[in-house]
């Protein structure tokens, strides 16, 4: 009976312990390279968000098992998808979801896509446009523009907020913009942006060089920016000729969506029609090709 009873203080003792050890452990927070794993998974997760665009900008900021979500963007459900795939990640413990939804406006997405043709379009920025996820994000709020992401040097940062002011229907500009040099300044104390990360190694390469770059990395690198190597490598394209004849536009984009998403705002804006019928859409997409990249060449 004696031994019974001593087995069983043991066990309470072990048990206790234990519980005291997860209980001081759980106190202390995760170790240095466990916070690190939660940064590197969080950032994965919020990049590869199917409805992230360049007229999104998420932001996160890992403190301990917590993390803090922040950013605008353009569509409520990215706010929940994020929020929904960062609470999966192993470590994570709460979520505060601190995502600002901009408001529906269309003044603000024909000012989006004027925005984004004066940047992107530029040829002194044009190599801007070519990673998957552009390191430029355009956020416009009633006609306030913020530029957020990185750029290459305080040239091209002057020269973009220079494009974003002379678009017409643009009431102010700041510019956030992170100029590459100083990206090691960025720690995990601040709201760290995924498309900084996942853009800054390539950021001012020609296509070519970033395809060469691209062929060096591991899959789980590439996986990171959005695209395989195949993607990259590869453009969806609508002529708007094959639909509109007589008309020179053309649409370059990494997905079939986002070819349709710019195809139909250029038909309200250009061609004045402000009802995208069916059989209209069914011919945009029976004209979209999937053209090699000039570095796939």
């Amino acid at each position: 009976m004696k031994a019974k009873v001593l087995v069983g203080l043991i066990v309470l003792v072990g048990m206790s312990f234990s519980a005291t050890a997860e209980f001081a452990m759980a106190q202390q927070g995760p170790s240095p390279e466990a916070e690190k794993r939660i940064q590197r998974e969080v950032r994965h997760q919020l990049v590869m968000l199917p409805f992230l665009d360049v007229f999104d900008n998420l932001t996160y900021k890992v403190e301990g098992y917590n993390v803090t979500l922040g950013g605008q963007v353009t569509r409520p459900s990215l706010k929940s998808s994020a929020e929904a795939v960062v609470e999966k990640v192993e470590g994570v413990e709460k979520v505060d979801n601190q995502i600002e939804v901009l408001p529906l406006s269309p003044m603000d997405n024909r000012l989006r896509i004027r925005l984004f043709r004066s940047i992107y379009d530029y040829a002194p920025l044009q190599r801007y446009a070519l990673p998957v996820i552009k390191p430029i994000r355009i956020i416009v709020k009633n006609g306030h523009v913020t530029l957020e992401g990185i750029v290459d040097s305080e040239s091209d940062k002057n020269m973009v907020t220079l494009r974003a002011k002379s678009v017409p229907g643009t009431f102010s500009v700041t510019n956030n913009l992170i100029v590459q040099k100083r990206i090691s300044e960025i720690s995990g104390s601040r709201l760290v942006s995924p498309s900084q990360e996942a853009t800054r190694c390539f950021a001012g390469m020609t296509r070519r060089r970033m395809a060469r770059r691209i062929a060096t990395l591991p899959a789980d690198h590439v996986h990171l920016i959005g695209a395989s190597r195949k993607e990259f490598l590869m453009a969806k394209t609508l002529r708007c000729n094959d639909v509109i004849p007589g008309c020179s536009y053309v649409v370059h984009a990494d997905t079939e969506e986002e070819v349709m998403r710019q195809a139909a705002e250029h038909t309200r804006l250009q061609h004045n029609i402000r009802r995208i019928t069916p059989e209209i859409t069914a011919m945009m997409r029976a004209a979209i090709r999937e053209e090699k990249s000039a570095s796939a060449a």
